[in-house]
């Protein structure tokens, strides 16, 4: 009996030890995974999630108090992340506490609005008889961004209502030669009047145009070759109704370079083009703020191994 008695005692010991070391284990383990989680939140959000960086390209987003807290910021916490932080900034009429913003002022449109309705032509597209500011901002986003930003190679404009594939976008722009004056974006032709909306520039006639230019909201791109040509000229330039045709108009008058057209910047949400066409897409327009910028960008790049390249799951 004194024999059983010690054999229960030693299995009692040796179970013991057991626990007692299984225990250790579990929490040395979610110790180690405690720190490893604490590392990767150290991180940056790209390399968190193993997508790319993108360096060479600076992003300058237009938007607009009304819209920064919804349309803006979608783009700052979705594909944002992926662009090193000082290559994106946000052209507004106002600062933010978040957005890493730029202030452009507004300029006094009292006198010209009278003046689009008065040469407004039905056949062009309705919002041409009103003055939007991003005629003026665009001018002054490039010329910050060359002052502000020289280790960029390219500068792309677009919207806030934008999703931007921006590693394909750099894969893209890096078959091309950045010192080149390069004026790269989805183009179209543009037959109409270009009224001024300066008040210096009033004197100016209103020039009808034949105009084949880059289509601004999903975006387009200048190369710094061409931006150093054209920073010393832009005080040239007549700022005319209509924010992506005016650009194309004052390149075109001080240094008489059109658009390379690059289809890929697509004028339209990603939902409205065939799954063929999608897969090269590169940008897309007309994205509906938070809830569908995070599904675009849960589709193109969180769950990248789920979807093919056009964004649409692999069956």
């Amino acid at each position: 009996m004194f024999r059983n008695r010690k054999f229960a005692r030693s299995w009692q010991f040796i179970v013991f030890t057991w626990i007692v070391v299984v225990l250790c284990i579990v929490t040395l383990y979610g110790e180690l995974n405690k720190r490893r989680n604490k590392g990767r939140q150290n991180q940056p959000f790209h390399k968190q999630n193993e997508l790319p960086l993108v360096t060479d390209i600076f992003f300058g987003v237009f938007t607009c108090k009304n819209y920064a807290e919804t349309y803006a910021k979608a783009v700052f916490e979705t594909w944002g992340k992926l662009v090193e932080p000082s290559m994106l900034r946000f052209f507004s009429d106002t600062p933010h506490s978040i957005l890493p913003t730029v202030v452009t002022p507004n300029i006094d449109i009292t006198n010209v609005n009278s003046r689009l309705k008065l040469n407004y032509q039905k056949h062009v597209g309705h919002k041409e008889r009103y003055f939007r500011q991003e005629s003026n901002r665009s001018l002054q986003m490039f010329a910050w961004a060359w002052d502000h930003v020289p280790q960029a190679k390219w500068f792309y404009k677009c919207d806030d209502d934008s999703f931007v594939r921006v590693d394909l976008l750099q894969e893209i722009l890096r078959q091309f030669d950045y010192t080149q004056p390069l004026y790269i974006g989805s183009t179209r032709r543009f037959r109409g009047k270009l009224v001024p909306v300066l008040e210096r520039d009033v004197s100016k006639r209103t020039v009808d145009v034949d105009l084949r230019y880059a289509m601004g909201g999903a975006g387009y791109v200048l190369s710094r070759g061409l931006l150093e040509k054209w920073r010393p000229l832009m005080n040239q330039c007549v700022v005319y109704n209509g924010e992506d045709k005016n650009v194309a108009q004052c390149i075109l008058d001080t240094l008489h370079i059109e658009p390379i057209n690059l289809p890929g910047l697509c004028f339209v949400h990603p939902d409205k083009v065939d799954p063929v066409s999608r897969d090269s897409m590169i940008a897309f327009h007309q994205i509906g703020g938070m809830k569908d910028s995070i599904e675009l960008f849960r589709r193109f790049y969180l769950d990248r191994n789920s979807f093919d390249s056009g964004g649409d799951v692999i069956p």
